[in-house]
C-alpha cells in the first residue's frame, strides 16, 4: 500500500478528481475537483437523485510522487499516479489508496 504522504496531487490548468458511488460500474472523472466537491456536498438536487444519504461514496485524487517535479508529454508514461481518497461518506477511508479497477479502498 503506498503512503500519501509521499504523492502530491496531479494538477494543470485544474485539479482532476473521480467520483466512484457504491454500485455504480466505475468511478466517474470531473475535470475540476472544485466542481465535484459542490456536487457531493451542497447541491442537493444531485445527492437525491444519486441517493447520496443511502449509498457509501469516495471522491477520489489522482496523485503522483513528490519527486515528480512536472508530467509532461514526454514522462507521462513512465509517470506512476496513484489513487487517493479525498473526501467520502466513510470516514475511515481519508486518505487511504483506491483501485480504480477494482472499486474500492486498499485497506493493507
Amino acid at each position: 500500500m503506498k503512503n500519501i504522504d509521499d504523492y502530491r496531487c496531479l494538477s494543470g490548468w485544474c485539479v482532476p478528481m473521480y467520483s466512484y458511488i457504491e454500485g455504480d460500474e466505475h468511478p466517474n472523472y470531473w475535470v475540476d475537483s472544485q466542481n465535484c466537491m459542490y456536487y457531493f456536498e451542497e447541491n442537493e438536487e444531485y445527492r437525491k437523485k444519486h441517493e447520496l444519504d443511502k449509498k457509501k461514496y469516495w471522491l477520489i485524487n489522482p496523485m503522483v510522487p513528490k519527486s515528480v517535479e512536472r508530467v509532461t508529454e514526454e514522462n507521462q508514461d513512465d509517470v506512476e499516479v496513484a489513487y487517493f481518497v479525498d473526501w467520502s461518506n466513510v470516514k475511515e477511508d481519508i486518505d487511504k489508496e483506491f483501485d480504480m479497477d477494482l472499486n474500492k479502498v486498499i485497506n493493507e
